[in-house]
C-alpha cells in the first residue's frame, strides 16, 4: 500500500515539475527578439523580390509558400492537403485546403496559388521546373499577362494540376521557395503582372503589426488551424542592427542574434561572447569572386584564376579556420571536388606581369568591413595594380559599373539546400535572376552541362555530372569560389542548445527554438 501511495505521490510532483517547467518555458518565450545583422530592412514584399537575402526572412514571416520544409527536414505544407508529383505521368497535384483564408478574411482558394505560380512563370520563364510546364512558350508569346493561365496549369475544384514536359529528380522543392509565396489575386493587375498592394495579406503565420526603419513587430494569426509545425512565439520582433552592435548589448534568454561565418570574422564579437553562445549551421554557403572578362587581365582565364588563387592565399593565411576552397559545392553535396585536384590549373607566377599597373576599381562603403573585399585589394597592391574607388556604391551602381567594366571584380555569394541542390544549381545560373553572373550566361559549354545534370535521374549519374560542371566553372574562373561559410545564432550564455535543423540552411525564426 505504501508503495503504491509513494508512486502515485512520485508521479503527481513529476507531473507537478513538468507542468512547472513547460509554464516557464512559455512565459520566457511567447516573444522573441529575432536580431538581424547580415542584411537589412526588407526593400520589398513583393514575392519576385523573394530571391533577395534581405527580403527572404520577412517574406517567410508573412506569407505561406504551397509547400514547406519542418525542422525536421520533411516537406509540410499549411495550405494544402495533400500534394504529390507522378513520375509517370509528369504532373504536380496540389490539393488546397478548404476554408482557409488571408489574415483580411479574403478566402485563400486555389486560383490564387495558380496565379502565384503563372506570375513566376511570366517573369521568370526560365526559372527551374517553372520552364518545363507544358505550352508555357506559347503563354509567354501571347503577352496577355495572367488573364488567363498556361496550358499546363489547371485549377480543378479544390486541386491544381501543373503538367511538366519532362521528368525531374526532386520538382516538389522549388515551391518552398519564398519566390512562390502566396499573396491574394485582387493584389495582381492581371494586365500585367505587377503587385498593386505595397505589402498583401498575410497567407502565413504572422501579420505585421508595427514597422519602422530598424524593427519590425510580427504577431501570430490567430484562429489559424491545423497548422502543420508547433509555434511556440505569439511575437517575433525583428530588429536590425549591426553585429557589432549586438554583440556588446546584454543577451537576454529570449533574443536570437543571427549573422555568418564571415560576418563573424569582420566584427570584434569573439572578444565579447563565449565559444558556447555561438549556434552553428552546416556550411552551406560559398563566397566568390565574380570577374567581367572583358578587358587585360581579366580577359584571360589565366588572369582570373591567378587573381582567385592569391585571394584564396590571402584569405587562408589571416583566417586559418576558414574553409577556403575551389569548389563550387560544399562537402555535403554531390559534385564537391577537394581543393588540391584544382591543383593543375593554377597558372605560375609568368603571369603575374599582366597585372602591373592595370586599373582596378574597388568598392569602400562606410562602416563596411568585408574581408573578401579587403583581401582583393591586398592582392591588387601585391600586383602593383592601379586602384581606384567607385563613388557611388548603391547596389544598381555597382551593377551597371560590373556589366560596363568599371567594376572589373567584385564578390558575390550564395548556397545550395541539401534536399535539391541540381534545382538550386539550375536557379543559380538561371538567366536575368543574379546580374554578378551575367557573363555565365553566355557560357554555352555551362549551358550545356546544366542542362543535362537538369535531364538526369540517375543519382550517381547526376554526382558524376556534377563534378563534371564543377571542373568547368573552375576552369572559366568567370565565377571563382573563395570560401564556404556557415550561418550562425548567437544567444545568451544562459542557452545551451537551439536544436538547429541541420539540413534546412537558413530555418525559419520560429523554427528556432532556445533550450536552457
Amino acid at each position: 500500500m505504501k508503495k503504491i501511495f509513494f508512486g502515485i505521490l512520485l508521479s503527481i510532483i513529476l507531473i507537478c515539475n513538468l507542468t512547472y517547467l513547460k509554464n516557464i518555458s512559455r512565459e520566457n518565450f511567447v516573444e522573441l527578439n529575432y536580431i538581424v545583422t547580415n542584411n537589412g530592412m526588407p526593400d520589398s514584399f513583393d514575392p519576385l523580390d523573394g530571391d533577395k537575402s534581405l527580403n527572404l526572412s520577412s517574406m517567410r514571416m508573412l506569407y505561406a509558400t504551397p509547400i514547406e520544409i519542418s525542422k525536421d527536414n520533411i516537406l509540410i505544407s499549411n495550405v494544402l492537403d495533400d500534394f504529390e508529383y507522378t513520375t509517370k505521368t509528369k504532373t504536380i497535384t496540389f490539393k488546397v485546403k478548404s476554408n482557409i483564408k488571408f489574415s483580411d478574411d479574403t478566402p485563400l482558394v486555389p486560383r490564387d496559388i495558380a496565379i502565384t505560380i503563372a506570375r513566376m512563370a511570366y517573369f521568370r520563364p526560365t526559372f527551374p521546373i517553372i520552364k518545363d510546364i507544358l505550352g508555357l512558350d506559347e503563354w509567354i508569346l501571347k503577352k496577355e499577362g495572367l488573364i488567363n493561365l498556361p496550358r499546363g496549369i489547371k485549377v480543378v475544384g479544390q486541386n491544381i494540376e501543373i503538367q511538366l514536359t519532362k521528368s525531374s529528380l526532386n520538382p516538389l522543392f522549388r515551391f518552398c521557395l519564398e519566390l512562390f509565396s502566396i499573396i491574394p489575386e485582387k493584389c495582381i493587375d492581371l494586365k500585367t503582372g505587377k503587385m498593386q498592394c505595397p505589402i498583401a495579406p498575410s497567407s502565413g503565420y504572422f501579420t505585421i503589426k508595427k514597422m519602422n526603419d530598424k524593427k519590425i513587430v510580427f504577431t501570430k494569426r490567430q484562429y489559424l488551424q491545423n497548422i502543420p509545425e508547433s509555434i511556440p512565439y505569439q511575437t517575433i520582433n525583428f530588429i536590425f542592427k549591426s553585429l557589432e552592435t549586438a554583440c556588446n548589448e546584454k543577451i537576454e534568454a529570449n533574443t536570437i542574434i543571427t549573422g555568418t561565418e564571415l560576418g563573424l570574422i569582420n566584427s570584434k564579437c569573439s572578444t565579447k561572447i563565449k565559444p558556447s553562445q555561438i549556434h552553428w549551421t552546416p556550411a552551406a554557403r560559398f563566397n566568390s569572386l565574380v570577374f567581367n572578362p572583358t578587358s587585360s587581365p581579366f580577359n584571360t582565364r589565366g588572369g582570373r584564376q591567378y587573381f582567385a588563387e592569391k585571394v584564396r592565399e590571402d584569405i587562408k593565411a589571416k583566417f586559418p579556420n576558414l574553409i577556403v576552397e575551389r569548389s563550387l559545392f560544399s562537402q555535403l553535396l554531390p559534385g564537391y571536388i577537394p581543393s588540391e585536384k584544382f591543383t593543375e590549373s593554377v597558372p605560375d607566377r609568368s603571369i603575374i606581369n599582366e597585372f602591373k599597373g592595370k586599373k582596378l576599381a574597388l568598392i569602400k562603403k562606410a562602416g563596411d568591413s568585408n574581408i573578401i573585399r579587403e583581401s582583393i585589394e591586398n592582392v591588387a597592391r601585391l600586383l602593383s595594380m592601379e586602384i581606384v574607388y567607385l563613388k557611388d556604391t548603391s547596389n544598381e551602381a555597382l551593377d551597371n559599373a560590373f556589366l560596363n567594366d568599371k567594376l572589373q571584380v567584385d564578390t558575390f555569394n550564395s548556397g545550395f539546400w541539401a534536399q535539391d541542390p541540381v534545382g538550386d544549381l539550375s536557379m543559380l545560373f538561371t538567366p536575368n535572376l543574379h546580374i554578378a553572373l551575367s557573363f555565365n550566361w553566355k557560357d554555352i559549354d555551362l549551358t550545356k552541362q546544366i542542362t543535362a545534370i537538369e535531364n538526369e535521374t540517375d543519382p550517381q549519374l547526376v554526382r558524376s555530372k556534377m563534378e563534371d560542371l564543377n571542373k568547368l566553372i573552375n576552369n572559366n574562373s568567370l565565377l571563382a569560389p573563395i570560401a564556404h561559410f556557415r550561418r550562425i545564432f548567437i544567444t545568451s550564455s544562459s542557452i545551451s542548445s537551439l536544436n538547429l535543423p541541420q539540413a534546412v540552411t537558413s530555418p525559419a525564426p520560429w523554427q528556432l527554438i532556445p533550450i536552457k
